[in-house]
């Protein structure tokens, strides 16, 4: 191989993880970017909690459902004309927040802005399998992770200081133009990586809801996904009263909040890093159960700090950067062992992950939404349940591999 084309590759291999970057970080952005704002958007609009929070939760059953479609939908047509269609649906959503007039126009632009960014976050799985097979697309998903996770740590502090300095629904403004210049990038490097074969094992919406079947009768996948998907519940809860907790229960500015973030963003950035680095030498398996175990000290460790330390911000933000570090290390593991389950599918298989990862995620948050009686304790009760139902998925997988071992 010529030193040309060695760095023909190169350069193919960091456009390819640009795209993957900007796709993913999306979605994600868009929602801490909304987070500092949630509580003005609630004062202006004059509606209780749980309405407020179904900006949020309504979202993430939205974008769940949308990933059903997504991933089986590219197994057949192809990755990019999917990503395209997702990504200028998150621009019209993003143009109807900014205009709404109403609490109910605002859920109806946030349901079709998140279906539009969730395509990135299935996409990204997928085509990463693709591109690099199911034993070498971890540390790939890791890095991604990584990287992305730069959009989301400093989008709540620049959320905070636009809802403090300009007003909430500047931050759609930005959203908007985050979304063109993603739809622009993916235009320009993104190349096609689903492989022909793969349309022939997924022709039709009868053999993709087969193939839905058969992973959800696999109890090996679904131990991986339920273990990435509980563990993401909890950081849903977190994220989703955070702002309201810090706001208004310890009467905080937005920006603060916002600065505050930065802890848990940087918390999942070292945690994908040392993933990507570590998962050949140790194993997956390991990183995942390390990574559990981890996860649940941090969200029981919370009470304990609220009742020793008082209510302030580091009695939270400090177990909750914790438990971004342990999801760091799971989530990536538990996500590419669940797409390699069937990777001649790795759209629908990364489809159905995202969907149940999402659907966990929005019933914790508004499970909060629900319980907030105006203290941290909804929020801290939901996540030590998600923390412990990651646990529980993953020891059931173990199980599952003593008993094939057995036979």
């Amino acid at each position: 191989m010529t030193t040309g084309t060695i760095r023909k590759s190169q350069k193919g291999a960091i456009g390819l993880l640009a795209v993957l970057v900007a796709i993913s970080a999306l979605g994600a952005t868009s929602t801490q970017m909304f987070l500092p704002a949630l509580p003005a958007m609630q004062s202006s609009f004059g509606v209780p909690s749980a309405t407020a929070q179904l900006t949020l939760s309504a979202a993430m059953f939205a974008m769940a459902f949308s990933q059903v479609i997504y991933g089986p939908w590219s197994d057949r047509i192809g990755r990019k004309p999917v990503l395209f269609f997702g990504l200028i649906l998150y621009v019209i959503g993003t143009v109807v927040c900014l205009s709404a007039g109403n609490v109910q126009i605002m859920i109806f632009g946030r349901i079709l802005q998140a279906c539009g960014g969730g395509v990135g976050a299935v996409l990204a799985g997928a085509i990463a399998v693709d591109k690099y097979g199911s034993k070498n697309a971890a540390p790939v998903i890791s890095m991604v992770a990584a990287v992305m996770a730069i959009g989301p740590m400093l989008a709540p502090s620049v959320g905070g200081i636009l809802t403090d300095s300009i007003g909430w629904r500047s931050v759609f403004v930005v959203m908007l133009g985050l979304g063109i210049v993603v739809l622009l990038v993916a235009k320009l490097l993104l190349p096609e990586t689903r492989r022909q074969n793969q349309n022939e094992n997924n022709a039709t919406p009868g053999q993709s809801l087969q193939v839905f079947v058969s992973l959800l009768k696999s109890r090996t996948f679904m131990a991986y996904t339920l273990n990435a998907a509980f563990s993401m519940a909890a950081f849903f809860a977190f994220i989703s009263a955070a702002p309201f907790v810090t706001v208004n229960v310890f009467e905080r500015p937005s920006t603060e909040f916002g600065l505050w973030f930065v802890t848990i963003a940087i918390g999942y950035i070292v945690g994908n890093l040392v993933s990507a680095k570590m998962v050949k030498r140790l194993g997956g398996d390991w990183l995942i159960a390390v990574g559990s175990l981890l996860l649940l000290a941090a969200t029981f460790s919370m009470p304990l700090l609220l009742q020793v330390g008082g209510w302030t911000p580091w009695a939270i933000f400090l177990p909750a950067a914790v438990m971004s570090f342990a999801a760091g290390l799971s989530i990536p593991n538990a996500q590419a062992a669940a797409i390699g389950h069937l990777q001649m599918a790795s759209g629908t298989a990364s489809s159905l992950i995202g969907f149940l990862t999402l659907m966990s995620g929005a019933v914790a948050s508004q499970i909060v939404g629900i319980m907030q009686d105006g203290t941290p304790w909804p929020m801290v009760a939901t996540m030590v349940l998600m923390g412990l139902l990651s646990l529980v998925a993953f020891i059931s997988r173990n199980k599952v591999q003593s008993l094939a071992m057995a036979s």
